[in-house]
């Protein structure tokens, strides 16, 4: 598939393998494969061409993955990640599954989020933040979006959660989300670029 995309010059996309790391090991996958669009219309573009032209490089990989189902999301970009962050090697997704409370609206939730990421780069806590909206394929979900943190490396991932508890900003984001959000426990996961030719990302 790579090859395909650099061959045919294709539009701006990015596709990353993701595998568990630390996930209570309920989860019955062995790898996730993520692709990106900067917009829906590109989107369109790169998957008819892709379908009408790749038909070696789908039966390449239709050989060596069973991939029983497919998952659009809406993904909102909450937190600037730094140059690089989802675009090398070993990089480190966090995912929590979050509802928002009766009563309360999406956009109460994102300005909350929003507010507790301005205080992380004011204070020096690197990675990105964002939000996955479902969209397709999913069914039954319960929960209005998914919560998720990206972080350079493993490395990045350590140095975040030890910045997050000697400056106890788990107080402030308790306190932000209290009565607004209920998120369970986070998964997280570690990933490797395929490719990536999204500009910043």
């Amino acid at each position: 598939m790579t090859d395909w995309m650099e061959e045919t010059d294709s539009e701006p996309y990015a596709g990353w393998i993701i595998e568990k790391w630390i996930t209570g090991g309920t989860q019955e996958f062995d790898f996730l494969f993520l692709n990106a669009w900067p917009n829906g219309s590109t989107m369109g573009k790169d998957i008819t061409d892709y379908v009408s032209t790749a038909g070696d490089a789908i039966e390449a990989f239709n050989d060596v993955a069973d991939c029983p189902a497919t998952v659009f999301f809406g993904s909102l970009n909450v937190k600037e990640p730094p140059e690089g962050n989802t675009s090398s090697d070993d990089f480190v997704l966090t995912i929590s599954d979050c509802n928002v409370m009766h009563g309360r609206k999406i956009q109460d939730a994102i300005s909350a989020i929003s507010e507790y990421s301005a205080y992380r780069d004011a204070n020096g806590s690197e990675g990105g933040t964002y939000l996955w909206f479902p969209v397709l394929g999913g069914g039954d979900e319960e929960f209005n979006f998914k919560l998720v943190n990206s972080y350079a490396s493993v490395q990045a991932y350590g140095d975040a959660y030890q910045w997050n508890i000697e400056n106890a900003s788990y107080l402030m984001r308790n306190e932000l989300s209290e009565g607004l959000l209920d998120c369970d426990v986070a998964r997280s996961y570690v990933g490797d670029t395929i490719i990536n030719t999204i500009t910043g990302n």
